[in-house]
């Protein structure tokens, strides 16, 4: 992600320096105490995501600009302890209270960038998430969560990644508040499709998302909340292609001879084209089941091809479009002889992908387990950037500031992939000398063979990451922690040396 040979980064997590930029790592400078100055890479980042913001005011913009950079530094952070002194809390407090800076205006720049991703496929992984503010139930103007016991915003996010994986940004996102719990009549299922539905965030999402630039593919990725028809409909107006598992055995679909059948009656007339292990972490029910190891699953992957028909009742905006059948194939991946038949793995995937052989199977299948990525993007927003803990008191002033934070997620989850993409580059051609120095006399340890992931790996131990062997990869949140342990004391050296002559 961050790994350039000339300094360059992905088209949405960009900035100049490499993994110095990416991280927000001080290159030094000439003594100013200032905040965009302390974090050169920061600033650089906070140009390229929000330079184009249009904020009606171009001070706005640049004010956006120092308060991204400051924040870059300490994301997780309150925004009294991320700003430098009193009057850049109160310039932060003045733009997110300003009427022209919205959750829109801030975050759209980054999503823009998503026609430059230069990747030929791109998966686009959507998925909702509550943003919890139960605790600050004095903010007016939030909507009810749950069953009404929350308090807060929902988030539908389109987090865009390369074919292998890799973090590329935020493609598009919706946040809303629900109405308030009140009791209302009950309607039939025509009168409910005439009023809004949180079903439509996908459909928004995807028609803000848009078309794919020329010689690209964008693949729509989701797991069973979006299975509707709605979604497939709004996905091929788009010219987007999608992975989305199925939520409805029941659901009737057009077969051979253009018979109806349910999607359960349709996997006896699938072909099996191959098997496949993969290792399932148990996840325990009871208590006793704790200690129960992970095992290795056997997995028997099926194809076909049908046609979805439209439901008999339509929302009124696409009834006028008279739809036709949708032709999909589907991926119907089960496990073979589980030990726990009740958490057995059973994907039935819809696609638009073309699926004939079982390399193509396979492409679809390592598509939809990369959804996984959003809910690890979803921990960076909540846990590494703390949404649910700042205080500002109003919904005017949390929707900027959450669209701000959502960029910074991108950055925290793109550190996870750091010592994964190029595991054997010598650290010194992409970690500033300082810093290596640094840490390396933290350690007592040279540095003169560290790789790019034992670089992490030694940043990840300051963090907590034990690094023994068995242990695998670090996850981002001690990568992060190691970070700001690491970025202090090479500020604690920096404050030792003999300020820079400027000029």
């Amino acid at each position: 992600m961050f790994f350039a040979e000339n300094g360059g980064c992905s088209a949405f997590c960009g900035g100049q320096g490499g993994l110095l930029g990416g991280l927000g790592m001080s290159q030094g400078g000439c003594g100013r105490s200032d905040g965009i100055m302390r974090c050169q890479g920061s600033r650089q980042w906070a140009i390229d995501q929000f330079g184009k913001a249009a904020l009606g005011d171009v001070r706005r913009t640049r004010r956006l600009i120092a308060v991204a950079a400051m924040m870059a530094t300490r994301p997780e952070a309150s925004l009294p302890k991320q700003m430098v002194d009193w009057s850049d809390i109160k310039a932060a407090y003045r733009l997110f209270d300003c009427d022209a800076v919205t959750f829109e205006t801030v975050a759209q720049p980054h999503y823009d960038r998503r026609h430059d991703c230069g990747s030929e496929q791109c998966l686009i992984i959507s998925d909702t998430t509550e943003i919890n503010f139960t605790k600050h139930r004095d903010i007016p103007g939030l909507g009810f969560l749950g069953k009404g016991q929350g308090y807060g915003f929902l988030l539908h996010s389109a987090l865009m990644l390369s074919e292998d994986g890799q973090v590329l940004g935020l493609a598009g996102q919706k946040l809303i508040c629900r109405r308030r719990q009140v009791k209302e009549p009950k309607r039939t299922r025509t009168q409910s499709l005439r009023q809004p539905r949180e079903s439509q965030l996908w459909t928004q999402v995807i028609d803000a998302v848009g078309r794919p630039p020329a010689q690209s593919q964008w693949v729509h990725v989701a797991d069973r909340g979006a299975d509707n028809f709605e979604v497939f409909d709004h996905c091929q107006r788009q010219s987007c292609d999608w992975i989305i598992r199925a939520r409805d055995l029941n659901r009737k679909l057009l077969c051979d001879l253009e018979k109806r059948c349910s999607l359960r009656e349709f996997r006896t007339q699938l072909q099996i084209v191959g098997t496949y292990s993969l290792p399932i972490r148990f996840r325990a029910r009871r208590a006793r089941d704790a200690a129960r190891p992970a095992h290795q699953a056997r997995l028997q992957v099926s194809i076909g091809r049908c046609q979805m028909p439209p439901p008999r009742l339509l929302p009124p905006e696409l009834k006028r479009e008279q739809p036709e059948p949708i032709c999909m194939q589907i991926v119907w991946v089960e496990e073979l002889n589980p030990p726990d038949p009740a958490a057995a793995v059973n994907w039935v995937l819809y696609t638009s992908l073309p699926v004939t052989t079982w390399q193509e199977a396979q492409r679809v299948i390592q598509g939809y387990q990369q959804r996984w990525q959003i809910e690890e993007w979803h921990k960076c927003l909540k846990t590494g950037c703390r949404v649910t803990s700042r205080q500002l008191q109003t919904r005017e002033r949390l929707e900027p500031l959450i669209a701000l934070l959502s960029v910074q997620a991108v950055r925290l989850l793109s550190l996870k992939h750091l010592s994964r993409e190029h595991p054997d580059v010598p650290a010194r051609k992409h970690v500033p000398e300082v810093h290596l120095e640094v840490l390396s006399r933290h350690l007592r340890r040279p540095p003169n063979r560290w790789t790019i992931d034992a670089f992490v790996r030694e940043v990840a131990g300051l963090g907590g990451f034990l690094k023994r062997k068995h242990d695998g990869h670090p996850g981002w949140q001690t990568i992060w922690d190691g970070w700001q342990q690491l970025i202090r004391l090479v500020e604690g050296y920096q404050l030792a040396q003999p300020p820079p002559k400027c000029g």
